[in-house]
């Protein structure tokens, strides 16, 4: 896959309230509509403005997952702050009742990574991450993935072949961050 393959959708997604709050001091005009305790907006929309790092992951409590992906990116978040990130945020296609549990696990405050569901998988499609995990019974999942994002313009792409973690992790893409925003 090559860079040009990746484009920020339009598809929608959901949030938390917190997440909200920071998108509408990044972008004013953010359009969310609220759905039980969540909010669903528009990757578009997300990524408009700010420096985002967004990670995706196949499966929210999975071990790899859990042990070590989402625990990283909320160990070098001030890392990943002071070098210029406005947000980080995991994204995984599960609903955003298991997503907040998830990621409350390892942020009880909520406000190192935000996290994004990709319930319907409609993002991780549009984004070409989606692999289909229907062999595991998991039916269809987002590759993991590292992916540098500033003002809505795709910068870097750390894509894994599946079933691997190298690229996509916190320190592989402190080097990244470093590379582009230093």
């Amino acid at each position: 896959m090559y860079l040009h393959d990746l484009r920020i959708p339009n598809e929608k997604a959901f949030v938390s309230a917190q997440a909200v709050s920071k998108l509408q001091q990044l972008n004013p005009q953010l359009q969310a509509m609220e759905i039980e305790s969540f909010f669903q907006v528009a990757m578009s929309d997300v990524f408009k403005r700010g420096v985002h790092l967004l990670f995706t992951v196949p499966a929210a409590f999975s071990p790899q997952c859990s042990a070590y992906h989402l625990p990283g990116f909320v160990k070098h978040a001030d890392q990943f702050k002071s070098l210029g990130v406005d947000a980080i945020w995991c994204m995984a296609v599960n609903d955003p009742f298991v997503m907040e549990r998830w990621v409350q696990e390892s942020d009880p405050t909520g406000e190192k990574v935000f996290w994004i569901s990709d319930s319907s998988a409609e993002v991780s499609r549009s984004m070409n991450l989606a692999i289909c995990m229907a062999e595991m019974g998991f039916g269809t999942r987002s590759r993991r993935a590292g992916v540098l994002i500033d003002n809505g313009r795709i910068l870097h792409v750390s894509l894994e072949p599946p079933a691997e973690f190298y690229i996509s992790g916190s320190e592989y893409m402190l080097k990244v961050v470093k590379a582009y925003l230093s």
